[in-house]
This record gives C-alpha cells, sequence and structure tokens, in this order.
C-alpha cells in the first residue's frame, strides 16, 4: 500500500506500507514528515525514516515514547540501513523489511485496523460504459499524476510524464485501487529546507469527501475517522465502499482540488 502526501514546496513523497509481503529492498528512505504522526499509529508501525526537521523529529520521538508506534530513525539504528552506490545523496538510504523488523526486536502481537477489502467470490463486472480509462490527480507541474487503466483489474501510473516502475521487478506499478481522501491540508511555521519551504499539516480525522477507483468504477462517497481508527468509506447511499484485494494507492489531497476521469 502506498500513501502519497503532499509535502513542502508542492512535492509529495510516499508512505510505503509493507503489511502482507516482505521486501528485500526498500528505497531510498528519506525523512519523516509531520503525516507520520498521525498515519503511523493508525498502522501500529515500525516508522523507518531518515532523520526529520527538529521540530517534527522531536514529535517523532515524543509519540514513539508514547507507545504510538516504534521509532527506527536511521540517524540511531544505521546499521539497519545501507547507503548504495547506484544513487545519489539523500536517495541512496536503503534497507529491507527484515533488517526493519529485526532491528525492532521481538515485538507483541498487534491488530492493524484494515481497509474494507471484498473477500470471497468474483468480483463484479463493471460494464464497460462505466470503466474509466483516465484519471488525473492535480498535483503541481513535475509531480502530476496520470493513471490509465490495464482492461483488466487496475490502473498504470505516470508521474511527470514518466512511467512508475517497480526498481526491483522491473514492472510498471499497477494499482488495484485508487483511494483519493480530499480534506483540510494548511500551511505552518514548521521549516523545512534550505529554500525555507514550510512543512503541511494534514487533518486526519473527523469526515470529508472521497473518491475511490475500483474494479474499473469510479465511486464518490465520504471518509471518516476517529482516532487511530482506519479510514472507513462509504457510498452516497451509506454503504461501505469495498476494495478489491491487490495494489492500493492512496492520495491525500486538499478539499478544494478536483480529481478528474474520463472513458
Amino acid at each position: 500500500m502506498v500513501w502519497e502526501m503532499l509535502v513542502e514546496g508542492g512535492i509529495t513523497r510516499y508512505m510505503v506500507v509493507f503489511h502482507s509481503q516482505d521486501a528485500d529492498q526498500v528505497g531510498p528512505v528519506r525523512s519523516a514528515r509531520l503525516s507520520d504522526l498521525y498515519y503511523a499509529p493508525m498502522l501500529r508501525a515500525i516508522l523507518a525514516h531518515v532523520g526529520a526537521s527538529n521540530p517534527v523529529i522531536e514529535r517523532v520521538r515524543a509519540a514513539a515514547a508514547a507507545g504510538e508506534f516504534i521509532d527506527l530513525d536511521e540517524v540511531s539504528h544505521e546499521a539497519s540501513y545501507t547507503r548504495v552506490n547506484f544513487r545519489s545523496i539523500p536517495q541512496n538510504v536503503y534497507t529491507s523489511t527484515a533488517r526493519i523488523r529485526g532491528t525492532a526486536g521481538e515485538l507483541a502481537p498487534v491488530t492493524v485496523p484494515a481497509l474494507d477489502f471484498r473477500t470471497g467470490g468474483s468480483a463484479p463486472v463493471t460494464p464497460a460504459e462505466d470503466v474509466m480509462n483516465t484519471i488525473v490527480i492535480p498535483y503541481e507541474s513535475s509531480t502530476r499524476v496520470q493513471y490509465r487503466y490495464d482492461g483488466s483489474s487496475g490502473w498504470t501510473r505516470t508521474q511527470g510524464g514518466a512511467q512508475t516502475i517497480d526498481s526491483a521487478t522491473g514492472k510498471a506499478v499497477v494499482a488495484n485501487n485508487i483511494v483519493v481522501i480530499y480534506t483540510d491540508i494548511t500551511t505552518t511555521s514548521i521549516v523545512e529546507d534550505r529554500l525555507g519551504s514550510l512543512s503541511l499539516d494534514i487533518r486526519s480525522r473527523g469526515t470529508g469527501n472521497a473518491t475511490i477507483f475500483t474494479r474499473g468504477a469510479r465511486v464518490d462517497g465520504t471518509w471518516s475517522r476517529e482516532g487511530n481508527d482506519m479510514y472507513r468509506f462509504v457510498d452516497a447511499a451509506g454503504a461501505r465502499i469495498l476494495l478489491e484485494p491487490g495494489q492500493t494507492w492512496v492520495h491525500v489531497i486538499p478539499a478544494t482540488w478536483t480529481v478528474s476521469s474520463a472513458h
């Protein structure tokens, strides 16, 4: 599962979640952001990252000390990470899920709240006239995302005109579900880089509009979330929106944005 978040300067960062499969190569691992404070507790997660700005790292450490998640900062756990020679700094920090879990040690079993996935039986067939062949997430310039339906179960992804490829397999990433969460995103006073770019704060609780793309179709509805629970999505009639088992890509974007799709 990939959560794509807006961060400073109009760019996006991925929060990649490994919850049912392991990966021998994970990277590049980058610095933490405010959004990690909301989503890591929701996932009962081990948070792997490379430092953060001083105000953010203070909050990360405080949240970890309170038991909200496990903080595995590369700054403090350098042996769990490798600086590779095929990427330049700061894109050169890599690890694996086995190394991360190994460093975290023997963990007490936790129950990770789950999204609503369809279980059992064949998926309903989406009529051809309802299939969305293209989807556009209107990030700025080079971060603009477009999906194209692959004609079977999911969408291939491009960002800034370049197809998203899994470097471990050399194959195109195919999203079986695309979840769009519209919410309030505000600028803070936290400086994230040498350019003076300011960090963003994301409202992750309460309710708001949502758009779900699954089985080729578009479903508009609402999201809701309380505390550290997982998001719940319902359609206009109040029925749960079920996702297809498989790769899920989540976009958290401003409530004022419009996601376009076409047959």
